[in-house]
C-alpha cells in the first residue's frame, strides 16, 4: 500500500500527546478545609504519582480512533501496484471553439472528447479540469474521473445553450493551472484548443513553466476563414436621431478581402424590422477592418450589424447595439459605509447611488459596482471599481505592508487619469496585484508598485485601486 499524501501520516505523533493528556487528567472535588489532607500528606511515606490511569478509557480510544482516521484520509491511501495520478485537462471554450469548419462543431467535438478520456482515467487517479470562456472557469479540482466527469456534463450543457463571444485569456489560464498544480501535485497537463490558438497557449504555458503533454488541435488548421465583429459602439452625432455606428471586424484567412456589411433597424413602437442600407468594407493585409458609419433614424430602438456571406463561425456575424437616450447612470457600493465616497458620487449630476452590503443576484442593470473592503464569491456582471483591498475573484494578491506612496508615472491620456494632477497626491497603498501574470494594464504606479491597475472582461472594465479611499484627505 502507498499514500498519495504521506505527509499526513505525521498527524499520528498526536497520538502520544493525547495519551499523556488523558493520564494527567485531574478531578476537582469541593471540600470544606484542607487541614486533615495537608496532615496526611506530610505524614505520608510515599509521594503522589504524577501520572494516573485515565478516567474514561472509552473516550480516548475514540479520540485516538478519530486522529488515526483523520490522518489516513488527508493520505489517501492506494493499494500497491496501482497509481495515483493527477491529471489536468484544459478546455479552450472561447469563440473561434464554436466554428463549425467540423461536425457538428469544435467545442462539441472537444467536449466529446474530453467526457471519454475522463471515462477511460483510472478510478485511482485524480482529475482537475479547466475551462476558458474568456476567464478562466475551474469545473473540477482534484476529483475522482466519476466525480470530474459529472461535473463536467453539467458545465457543457450550459456552455452549449450559452456560448461564449469572448476570446481566451491564456497568460490567466497559465496562472490558474500553476495555482491547481501547487495545490494537488504536479499534473499531467492536457489541452483542447483550436489550431489558431495553439501557438499562443504553448508560449503561455511554457513562460509559466508548465509543459502539455498532450495537445489536440480540434478543427482546420488551413482553410479556415472568419471575420467577426469587435467593439461596436453607437454615438450621437448631434440633433435628434443623428447617430454614427462604429467599430472593428477582425478576420481569419480574408486578407485584403471585400465585405459586405448590413445595417437592421428594429424601432420600439413598431413590429418588425427595417433594413436601413448595407454598405462595403475592405480588410488590411492582417484581415482587419474598421468603420464609421453615420445614419440617421426615425425613432429608438435596436439597430443590428450583420456581414452578409457565409464563414466557419457564425456567432460573431451579428452585433447589436440600442439606439436611445441613455437613462441616469446607476452605481451600487458594496462594503461598509464611506461617507467621502458617497458623497463624492453624490456630487455628480444625475447619477443614482444604492448601497448593499451583498451583491444581487443579476448585478447587470447597474452601470458600475464599486467594491469597498470586501471579498466576493463571483465577479459582479458589470464594470467594476475595487477599492482599499478589495480585488476581483482569483485575482493573486501580494503581501504588502501598508505604505504611503507618491505616484511617478501614469498614462497622461488615459480617460480615467485625465485632468488629474496625480503627481500632487500620496496615498496609503493597502493591496496590489502583480499585472504581468493576469493580464493587467498598469495605469498610475509609484516606485514600480502598481497603484491603480485595469483590465477589460466580458462584463465591462475591471479597475483595482489598492489605496485607502474611506478616511483619504484626497477624496
Amino acid at each position: 500500500m502507498s499514500f498519495a499524501a504521506p505527509a499526513a501520516l505525521w498527524l499520528l505523533a498526536l497520538l502520544p500527546l493525547l495519551v499523556l493528556f488523558h493520564l494527567r487528567r485531574r478531578r476537582s472535588v469541593e471540600v470544606g478545609s484542607v487541614i486533615i489532607w495537608r496532615r496526611l500528606g506530610d505524614g505520608a511515606q510515599q509521594a503522589r504519582p504524577r501520572i494516573a490511569r485515565p478516567p474514561s478509557a472509552l473516550a480516548l480510544l475514540l479520540q485516538i480512533l478519530g486522529v488515526s482516521a483523520l490522518a489516513l484520509a488527508i493520505a489517501r491511501p492506494t493499494v500497491a501496484g496501482e497509481s495515483l495520478n493527477h491529471h489536468l485537462f484544459i478546455l479552450d471554450a472561447s469563440l473561434p471553439m464554436h466554428a463549425r469548419d467540423v461536425e457538428p462543431s469544435r467545442f462539441e467535438r472537444a467536449v466529446a472528447d474530453v467526457s471519454e478520456q475522463l471515462a477511460s482515467t483510472s478510478r485511482h487517479d485524480r482529475v482537475s479540469l479547466l475551462a476558458l470562456a474568456g476567464a478562466g472557469e475551474v469545473v473540477a479540482a482534484g476529483l475522482s474521473p466519476l466525480a470530474a466527469l459529472e461535473r463536467f456534463e453539467a458545465w457543457s450543457k450550459a456552455a452549449l445553450a450559452t456560448p461564449s463571444a469572448m476570446r481566451a485569456d491564456w497568460l490567466e489560464a497559465a496562472l490558474l493551472a500553476q495555482q491547481m498544480q501547487g495545490g494537488f501535485g504536479a499534473a499531467s497537463l492536457r489541452l483542447w484548443t483550436s489550431p489558431q490558438d495553439a501557438e499562443t497557449a504553448l508560449a503561455a504555458f511554457a513562460g509559466a513553466g508548465l509543459e502539455v503533454a498532450a495537445l489536440h488541435q480540434v478543427g482546420q488548421a488551413a482553410g479556415f476563414f472568419n471575420a467577426g465583429f469587435r467593439e461596436v459602439t453607437l454615438l450621437r452625432r448631434g440633433g435628434e436621431g443623428r447617430w454614427t455606428v462604429q467599430g472593428s471586424i477582425i478576420s481569419t484567412g480574408l486578407s485584403n478581402r471585400t465585405l459586405s456589411v448590413r445595417a437592421v433597424f428594429a424601432p420600439f413602437n413598431l413590429d418588425g424590422d427595417l433594413v436601413w442600407g448595407t454598405t462595403e468594407v475592405t480588410t488590411d493585409r492582417f484581415g482587419v477592418v474598421t468603420f464609421s458609419l453615420p445614419l440617421d433614424l426615425p425613432s429608438e430602438g435596436v439597430l443590428e450589424l450583420q456581414l452578409l456571406g457565409s464563414d466557419h463561425l457564425a456567432l460573431d456575424d451579428r452585433m447589436a447595439v440600442v439606439a436611445a437616450p441613455r437613462s441616469e447612470p446607476q452605481v451600487l457600493l458594496l462594503g461598509p459605509e464611506n461617507a467621502p465616497l458617497e458623497r463624492a458620487l453624490l456630487s455628480l449630476p444625475g447619477v443614482a447611488v444604492f448601497r448593499s452590503d451583498t451583491l444581487p443576484g443579476d448585478a447587470s442593470g447597474y452601470d458600475l459596482v464599486i467594491v469597498d473592503r470586501v471579498s466576493l464569491e463571483r465577479s459582479p456582471a458589470t464594470s467594476t471599481l475595487y477599492l482599499s483591498g478589495a480585488l476581483p475573484v482569483a485575482a493573486p494578491a501580494l503581501p504588502l505592508e501598508p505604505i504611503t506612496l507618491r505616484p511617478d508615472a501614469w498614462l497622461r491620456d488615459h480617460p480615467l487619469l485625465r485632468g488629474i494632477d496625480w503627481g500632487g497626491l500620496e496615498f496609503e497603498l493597502v493591496e496590489r496585484i502583480e499585472p504581468t501574470t493576469v493580464g493587467w494594464e498598469v495605469l498610475v504606479s509609484a516606485e514600480r508598485t502598481a497603484l491603480m491597475s485595469a483590465r477589460t472582461t466580458e462584463f465591462g472594465r475591471e479597475v483595482v485601486l489598492g489605496v485607502n479611499s474611506y478616511d483619504a484627505p484626497w477624496l
